[in-house]
């Protein structure tokens, strides 16, 4: 498969620069090929984790910023790794982890849902939350602060899911805030670069269950659809 993920200055210290829009994170691509499950979720997984290696935070802020004062805010004010995430109709939680740690993600677990895409899926359907588990695979240890991926696994028919993968809804680069405190810089760094809050969240974004944090998506046009940058930000303490 063509490597479009390997994209900017990689981690490895190569210099070459590829075009802008390598720099943007997808699967689309892989999920709507043709091939069994099993595969095509492996394939997905590989594109994140080429993606994760070959991305560094500056990396992704030299692209998606054009202003250095903006892409020096952000960059002081988050951590040093990336995650990324995407929709997915494969729902075979335990397939799921055995396929992640073939491709190199060390470990991984589930949650009852993903708050966040099940509110967006929701509005997007003009009515209530649709139900969304969520897998992560991490890098590292669990408890290592280290790159992961994301995989919301929505409980609708496979015809709608194909329909939001194709739109690349949920799909997303994102970000973990070092503290509270910096997030209006944070907002104001997005703003100046024309990002707007994803329309079914308010400003403040959207608490996640369990985890003493909220998530705000702030995304701008990209082509013909959007690119989106997830921040996650933990509360204080």
């Amino acid at each position: 498969m063509k490597d479009r993920l390997l994209s900017g200055y990689r981690k490895n210290g190569a210099s070459e620069r590829l075009p802008r829009k390598d720099a943007v994170f997808s699967v689309r691509e892989t999920l709507l090929s043709e091939g069994s499950a099993d595969s095509i979720f492996r394939q997905c997984l590989l594109d994140a984790k080429r993606f994760i290696d070959a991305n560094s935070v500056s990396d992704l802020l030299h692209w998606v910023f054009e202003g250095e004062r903006s892409r020096k805010v952000v960059r002081e004010s988050v951590h040093d790794f990336l995650h990324v995430g995407f929709i997915s109709p494969h729902r075979d939680l335990d397939d799921m982890a055995g396929l992640s740690e073939q491709v190199g993600f060390s470990s991984g677990f589930s949650t009852v849902t993903s708050a966040v895409v099940s509110r967006e899926l929701g509005y997007l359907e003009g009515g209530g939350n649709v139900p969304t588990s969520l897998f992560t695979a991490k890098l590292g240890s669990w408890d290592e602060n280290t790159d992961y991926v994301e995989v919301f696994l929505p409980d609708a028919p496979a015809p709608r899911i194909r329909e939001w993968v194709n739109d690349e809804v949920g799909t997303h680069v994102g970000l973990i805030l070092k503290a509270p405190s910096a997030l209006p810089g944070i907002r104001a760094a997005f703003h100046d670069e024309r990002f707007q809050v994803a329309p079914f969240m308010g400003e403040e974004g959207i608490r996640s269950p369990g985890k003493a944090a909220s998530v705000i998506y702030y995304e701008r046009p990209y082509g013909v659809g959007k690119f989106r940058v997830e921040i996650f930000c933990p509360d204080e303490g």
